[in-house]
């Protein structure tokens, strides 16, 4: 599995994303630009983010993403509707 963290600087100094690699290939950037979302999820299975906006125009016609973990309580990044109709499952941080 395939798993890409998009913006690891927002995540906190303190916070180790390490113990993700039990699960598959990781794959950190800092920081991730709207016109690299693209590029950066292509062939990724699990998107980890904080603050990128993430919708159609960002992920493309023919995602291979199929879940997006957010490291936040809400939502209001995420497009739910198109990751709904591209059977896309979204999970953020409880509480």
């Amino acid at each position: 599995m395939k798993i890409a963290v998009l913006d690891a600087s927002t995540l906190g100094k303190d916070l180790n994303i390490a113990p993700l690699s039990v699960a598959g290939d990781v794959t950190a950037y800092d920081t991730t630009a709207p016109e690299q979302v693209k590029e950066r999820t292509r062939g990724v299975d699990v998107v980890v983010i904080n603050k990128v906006k993430l919708n159609g125009e960002t992920l493309g016609e023919d995602p291979t993403v199929r879940l997006i973990c957010i490291a936040a309580t809400g939502y209001d990044n995420i497009d739910l509707n198109y990751c709904r109709a591209h059977g896309i499952g979204v999970a953020n941080a409880a509480g």
